[in-house]
């Protein structure tokens, strides 16, 4: 009989997503470990008490406030919180300073980028590259995606309907 095929749902592609980072994290190995906006992601605690090794999760104050009250004493002794409006500050290194040290470090901005306009998205890019070289270089791990790409891709879905509908004869 016919098969069905399972396709996959967000959940699935949201998994998938933060796996891929992860691995490619443990591929970098880096010194120290610089996370945007995680949301209640627990990646930073697995990874600073696995491996030993300083990370940093800065997010909205709002968020902060909610993962200090979750977390309370448990955190690793190498796991650190910092609230930081991406907009609001112009000096990364700055703000994060205290909790900050100089060798290869890794960025992640997980799922952020593609909720704000592209020109917030290059301001914070140049505040991460600025940062990332007053500490010794590193890579910036994000998923990036641009209201053009969605309207195009909207464009290729209503040509293929249409495609669809005329070799099928179906509304």
């Amino acid at each position: 009989g016919p098969r069905l095929v399972r396709l996959p749902v967000l959940e699935d592609i949201l998994l998938a997503r933060h796996r891929m980072i992860e691995r490619i994290l443990l591929d970098l190995d880096p010194d120290q470990v610089i996370e945007l906006a995680a949301g209640l992601s627990p990646r930073g605690l697995w990874y600073s008490e696995a491996f030993d090794k300083p990370y940093l999760d800065v997010d909205l104050p709002g968020i902060v406030k909610i993962k200090e009250q979750r977390i309370g004493s448990a955190a690793p002794s190498r796991y650190r919180l910092a609230a930081m409006d991406l907009d609001a500050s112009e000096d990364y290194h700055q703000h994060l300073l205290p909790d900050l040290k100089k060798g290869k470090t890794a960025v992640i901005a997980e799922g952020l980028l593609l909720y704000l306009p592209r020109s917030l998205q290059e301001r914070i890019f140049s505040r991460i590259a600025r940062l990332i070289g007053q500490l010794g270089g590193g890579c910036f791990l994000a998923d990036v995606h641009h209201e053009e790409d969605f309207e195009r891709a909207g464009r290729l879905i209503d040509i293929f309907r249409r495609l669809l509908h005329t070799f099928s004869r179906t509304p």
